[in-house]
């Protein structure tokens, strides 16, 4: 195919020509009326349509028989991919192992939602009576909320609601006068106090005292009046936390 490109044409564009100005009309000539000729019959016999004179749709007829069959083998080229693991049938909306479906408000319907009053404590239980321990900001319970603990003994301890906690024992001074304790538990926090008593079993014989201590033990000391250390029997208590 081509443009018209005999003598008066215009780049490739027919002209009626202008005497005035010296240009001439377009030369019809046999190339560019053969070649539209050619290019039309071309389309309409290789869709198998045969030429008629007078059946002037045949090139219409040609160009949707085309198309036509673009669409079909466009259509049959196309793969359908499984969708069966991306959706949920629709039977399976609120159906065990399935999924909630919605009302009319776009909301989960009463029938589908757990009972969670049975599953869940309320806030107002923790810390409770008969409630549940509260966690503090380190995420352990707090020591008001623990029950006491109690080691019954001649040596023992008790640990008591709120965290303080007492120990007791007894020892024997040496010549020196003094008695290392180990506390029969640590104290996990702070050792407080430490008292200590003579244990003469009747008027005492010493007068007796103790270290400041650490929270695994402290010192007990012994001493007559005269301060003379006295080794002798005592009794002592600690306190902390």
């Amino acid at each position: 195919m081509h443009r018209i490109d005999t003598p008066g044409s215009l780049n490739g564009h027919f002209s009626v020509g202008d005497p005035q100005a010296g240009q001439r009309a377009t030369v019809l000539g046999q190339d560019w009326p053969e070649a539209v000729q050619e290019a039309i019959c071309y389309v309409i016999e290789a869709m198998g349509i045969g030429l008629a004179k007078g059946a002037n749709s045949q090139l219409y007829d040609a160009i949707r028989t085309l198309a036509n069959q673009r669409a079909e083998a466009a259509v049959n080229a196309y793969t359908v991919p499984d969708l069966s693991g991306s959706y949920i049938a629709v039977g399976r909306r609120g159906a065990a192992g399935g999924v909630a479906s919605l009302d009319g408000d776009g909301k989960v319907p009463s029938g589908q939602v757990p009972n969670l009053a049975a599953s869940y404590i309320a806030s107002g239980q923790k810390g409770a009576a008969n409630g549940v321990a509260s966690l503090d900001g380190s995420g352990k319970v707090p020591s008001g909320q623990m029950p006491g603990v109690l080691s019954v003994g001649a040596t023992g301890y008790a640990i008591l609601p709120g965290g303080l906690i007492i120990q007791w024992g007894g020892c024997t001074t040496s010549g020196g006068g003094s008695a290392a304790v180990s506390f029969p538990i640590t104290f996990p926090n702070a050792f407080f106090r430490g008292f200590a008593v003579n244990a003469a079993g009747g008027a005492p014989t010493a007068w007796a005292g103790t270290d400041f201590g650490s929270p695994s033990g402290m010192t007990v000391w012994q001493a007559q009046s005269s301060g003379v250390a006295s080794p002798a029997a005592a009794h002592w208590i600690a306190f902390g936390f």
